[in-house]
């Protein structure tokens, strides 16, 4: 299973190459489009935990509650759930949990900065207009 997760720190890796994660484009072993949208709720989904960990405004606490109850949960019966989406692509969901919830503490405390933009969805192709 892929980590997110340094092995030798336990903390989560920002420097990961896509492709450690996810093949690139053009391998043969290119992500279903099923695949790709349960990556980017995934993606959607930590991005907003993150970005939200210090919010001041009620959005934003609200958005960083939310991001947390998803992650926390161990649904399994709804194709979007956390869990269903780790057991998908792959990943360990404990072991992202730790991951986020270690980049989280560091991150209130002032130990970051907030992540860099994911590459994931750039490397897996433009988004395609379905207007003329």
């Amino acid at each position: 299973m892929a980590t997110l997760l340094d092995p030798m720190t336990r903390d989560v890796r920002w420097d990961l190459a896509p492709e450690m994660i996810v093949p690139p484009p053009g391998t043969g072993a290119c992500l279903p489009p099923e695949q790709q949208l349960m990556l980017a709720v995934l993606e959607n989904g930590v991005a907003t935990l993150l970005k939200n960990v210090v919010a001041e405004d009620c959005r934003g606490r609200r958005l960083y509650a939310e991001a947390v109850e998803w992650v926390a949960s161990d649904e399994t019966g709804w194709l979007f759930a956390f869990v269903s989406i780790c057991h998908v692509l792959g990943l360990d969901p404990d072991c992202l949990r730790l991951g986020l919830q270690r980049c989280c503490a560091r991150q209130a405390a002032g130990e970051v900065p907030a992540p860099p933009r994911s590459p994931f969805r750039q490397a897996h192709g433009a988004r395609r207009s379905s207007a003329g």
